[in-house]
């Protein structure tokens, strides 16, 4: 098995939670994001 290490740049990230069923609220939590 081979490894190999790398060092990233800095990212900045976002997430946002939806709790509930997929449907048309999801696709508006999608879109604010």
């Amino acid at each position: 098995m081979n490894f190999q290490v790398e060092t990233l740049p800095n990212y900045r990230i976002a997430y946002m939670r939806k709790i509930g069923p997929y449907g048309s609220t999801n696709a508006q939590a999608m879109e604010r994001i």
